[in-house]
């Protein structure tokens, strides 16, 4: 099983000329247009295909001895931050070069409690299904589907590869309530920043971790608003 896409970013992307008038028209820098597609902005753009299931992710101490090393090092330096897969996996990838992205969903089994509360969203024609069979609607983490027949929800996620294409998932490796779950992975495609400029690269590092900042202090508020 393979995702349909692999993308190699490139240091530097080849730049047009342009006119008087559309070089009024705003353009967003390299590295805006760099860090969009490697936080996986543009999940919306794609549906998972339940065909494409990863059959097997590991944790990161059964990863070959090299990658084990720099994931060890990697969560020992840096925030692994709930709910933050996107941030996780792309700064992974930034500062050890030979671990790659990969971006797509994931899916986790419904309860009866969940299962009803949907079931009567549904009865009440407030979600449709889509071509896929899969009802569709808007949560926190972005474009989230519903397939009642399997009983799961599919969020957009993002997680690790490493060059001999073993998945892995440090964003649910230490989240204790994904690994009480039993979670489904399906891989839109990969993306491999090795090629990108040690210049971009520490650049992009620092807007990932400003990124994980805003996680956790959004994480604190909610749990503040919880005990209130």
């Amino acid at each position: 099983m393979k995702p349909k896409q692999t993308f190699k970013l490139p240091s530097r992307f080849n730049k047009s000329t342009t006119s008087e008038s559309s070089s009024l028209v705003h353009q967003p820098s390299e590295e805006d247009t760099l860090f969009q597609l490697i936080i996986f902005s543009d999940h919306m753009r794609y549906t998972p295909s339940l065909d494409q299931k990863v059959p097997f992710v590991r944790v990161s101490e059964n990863l070959p001895l090299d990658v084990k090393g720099s994931v060890t090092t990697y969560t020992k330096n840096e925030m692994i931050i709930k709910g933050g897969c996107y941030s996780n996996s792309c700064h992974l990838s930034l500062i050890q070069s030979e671990i790659k992205i990969v971006q797509g969903y994931y899916g986790r089994k419904l309860d009866n409690k969940q299962m009803s509360m949907f079931i009567d969203i549904i009865k009440k024609g407030k979600l449709k299904r889509n071509q896929y069979g899969m009802f569709e609607l808007w949560s926190d983490y972005g474009r989230t589907f519903i397939h009642l027949e399997k009983q799961i929800v599919i969020d957009p996620h993002s997680w690790n590869i490493t060059k001999e294409g073993i998945h892995f998932d440090v964003t649910r490796q230490y989240d204790k309530e994904l690994q009480s779950d039993w979670v489904y992975y399906f891989p839109i495609r990969i993306v491999d920043t090795s090629s990108i400029s040690f210049e971009m690269k520490s650049l992009l590092v620092k807007r990932v971790k400003e990124l994980k900042t805003k996680g956790v202090l959004m994480y604190h508020r909610e749990v503040m608003n919880q005990a209130a």
